[in-house]
């Protein structure tokens, strides 16, 4: 993503977003060079809006959207699906008639029980002028990714072009030095007195918008992974002590006929039991402060049974290893040597 600040007043800011994307294309590695006025994540322009043929509503009750203008390759550089009809042409010129594109959540708010394309709408960005709704594309979730997408809108770059516009380049994998170093010559190449603002990963960004939850992600899994250490140990440890103190008594189970296998399942029943009630009582917590989790996760449950599942089989399977090791050890205790020691 390259941002660049043109200067107040150009009439001509769709020349120079062609001529700069043409060069863009030219760059090693470049498959779509879309533009777009604000960036997802980045920064936000919410508009109020009328629907031609609905009442206007009170002043101050407008409905509200987030609002685009873009260019065509956009979308693909984006990877934002076209759900239906069409997304924006090289042929949506000034001089051709005004066109727009709705997201899924806008045409599901706005118009739930009619189709939207065809529809007309005007945004508060200028004076009334109605677009024909042309297609519909998914949502994207302008102010990261555990937040809910709010309806938006695109305009035509074309029909409504902007000051300041930002490149977003799809590459057809990481991007490479020799593509990074093409980036600013690119500009100036066309306009050598205009700033590059910034030139950010698009990865980077959205990383940006979730460290506050990988942090705290990163910090509770490492306090759980030192609790878990603790705890085997904890379980080994108490599980060697109660075999060393009943050396005599397995001895003596073996030299009556006992079998080192039904030792080994006599101390692993005895040590897992006192683990599944820990289980149980520990599933019964976590459900009760799965609330609490909730704001780090992102589409997921709190309560998700495979989640519980799955982290109760891996914490019974290391609990199962602690009391495994003491327990083969009960298993090998040879009866003479128990009964000559006591």
């Amino acid at each position: 993503m390259a941002g660049v600040q043109r200067a107040q007043g150009d009439q001509a800011p769709v020349a120079f977003v062609n001529r700069v994307a043409e060069k863009y294309r030219a760059l090693p590695g470049v498959n779509y060079v879309g533009v777009t006025h604000t960036v997802p994540q980045l920064g936000d322009w919410v508009l109020t809006f009328l629907i031609d043929g609905r009442p206007a509503p009170p002043e101050g009750e407008e409905p509200t959207c987030n609002y685009y203008s873009v260019t065509p390759d956009y979308f693909p550089a984006m990877r934002i699906r076209l759900l239906r009809g069409r997304t924006f042409t090289e042929q949506d010129t000034a001089q051709a008639a005004p066109v727009a594109l709705i997201t899924e959540s806008f045409a599901r708010k706005y118009f739930p029980h009619e189709n939207p394309l065809g529809q007309r709408i005007s945004v508060s960005n200028g004076p009334t002028r109605y677009r024909e709704i042309v297609g519909i594309v998914a949502d994207v979730r302008q102010y990261g990714a555990d937040q809910q997408a709010l309806p938006q809108f695109y305009d035509c770059f074309y029909q409504k072009p902007f000051n300041s516009p930002n490149f977003i380049l799809r590459t057809d994998g990481p991007a490479r030095a020799p593509m990074l170093q093409g980036l600013r010559p690119a500009v100036f190449a066309v306009d050598k007195d205009q700033p590059v603002s910034s030139i950010r990963p698009l990865a980077a960004v959205v990383a940006d918008t979730v460290s506050r939850q990988r942090f705290v992600t990163v910090l509770l899994a490492l306090f759980a992974t030192v609790a878990l250490a603790i705890a085997a140990v904890g379980i080994y440890g108490v599980t060697a002590y109660s075999v060393s103190q009943r050396t005599t008594e397995l001895g003596v189970r073996l030299a009556l006929g006992a079998s080192p296998a039904g030792v080994l399942g006599l101390v692993l029943r005895q040590g897992l039991g006192t683990v599944g009630v820990g289980l149980a009582l520990g599933a019964a917590a976590a459900l009760a402060l799965g609330r609490i989790m909730e704001s780090l996760l992102f589409q997921t449950s709190a309560r998700d049974p495979l989640v519980f599942a799955g982290l109760a089989a891996a914490l019974a399977a290391v609990a199962l290893l602690a009391c495994w090791l003491p327990a083969r050890r009960a298993a090998r205790t040879d009866p003479m040597v128990a009964l000559r020691a006591e």
